[in-house]
């Protein structure tokens, strides 16, 4: 995990307490302004870029610009969203611009992150008088459960960790949100939802399993002889027939998965990354089958030989 951000945890509340009880603004110890420094950001440094939307958040509100650093803070979220101090900050700034449900929602967040101590117990009592003001305005926070599969999965709720899919449901206050998520082998997650005040809801939905593609080629020959001449014994213990010179044998039907998929020669198949049961079937020869493993952006070859059924020899008297 990285390192919290404590200097700059107390340092931008410091900021926004002296501009709200004071009325004046911190002297900005910068040459630029903060609309000159926005340009600087490039979101491809990930979580440097993170860092620099935090600063320019501390800067507008130490130019009492409570809404622009507020947007700053959104902005460094998807960056920094596993750090207590950015819910501390925000919840701070919400309060000052007195959005009560953004208050709500990132002190909530905070108590996730930090349950105990002393900014906790502040985070808590900013908590509960947001909750106060929200339920006299009728907009009380309402219940949310996350009921998406595959359960235990970690989800964000407008980049916010909400704990795990199949948790223990959450207090929203009324708005739209965007629960999203990612894991390993599967497509990221997302999902829209709205929350109505008083209204338990529950989120369903699952994640979808990344499909991963290979290739099944194919090249059937006709026995040289009939087994077990050296010819065919030879042919068999080779994978790579096509250097042998055997003659390409033609209609034969093939099969997968008991399907039929077409008949040689034929081109190569696109088939999911699994195991299947490949036969080949042509009236009057053996029928010949072989389970092949088909790896993800790989080829898998198939050079059956074809023997012809022998006939039944007549029975003597």
């Amino acid at each position: 995990m990285r390192p919290r951000h404590t200097l700059r945890h107390r340092g931008a509340i410091l900021a926004t307490l002296v501009c709200l009880t004071t009325g004046t603004a911190v002297t900005a110890p910068w040459s630029d302004s903060p609309a000159q420094a926005e340009d600087d950001v490039d979101e491809d440094d990930g979580f440097e870029a993170g860092e620099r939307y935090y600063n320019l958040a501390t800067r507008y509100v130490r130019f009492k610009g409570y809404s622009k650093a507020l947007a700053f803070f959104k902005k460094a979220l998807p960056f920094m969203n596993e750090e207590a101090g950015i819910y501390y900050n925000m919840m701070g700034v919400a309060e000052a611009l007195k959005k009560y449900d953004e208050v709500y929602f990132y002190a909530a967040a905070f108590l996730r992150i930090e349950p105990e101590g002393s900014d906790s117990r502040e985070a808590m009592l900013k908590m509960k008088r947001a909750g106060s003001t929200l339920k006299a305005k009728r907009r009380a926070p309402a219940e949310v459960t996350f009921d998406v599969f595959p359960k235990g999965t970690s989800l964000y709720v407008n980049h916010v960790p909400v704990g795990d899919s199949g948790g223990p449901p959450i207090h929203f206050p009324a708005g739209t949100y965007t629960v999203t998520g990612q894991m390993d082998g599967y497509h990221p997650f997302e999902r829209t939802f709205t929350v109505n005040p008083r209204t338990p809801v529950t989120v369903t939905g699952a994640f979808e399993r990344v499909k991963y593609y290979g290739h099944l080629e194919i090249q059937t020959f006709e026995a040289p002889c009939m087994w077990p001449c050296s010819a065919l014994q030879a042919a068999v213990e080779r994978d790579d027939k096509s250097g042998l010179g055997l003659k390409e044998a033609k209609g034969v039907k093939v099969f997968v998965n008991d399907s039929l998929v077409g008949e040689t020669p034929m081109d190569k198949l696109k088939l999911l990354a699994d195991r299947y049961l490949v036969r080949f079937e042509r009236e009057g020869s053996d029928v010949w089958s072989r389970w092949v493993r088909i790896h993800r952006d790989d080829t898998h070859t198939l050079h059956p030989v074809i023997e012809q059924t022998p006939l039944d020899e007549p029975e003597s008297n």
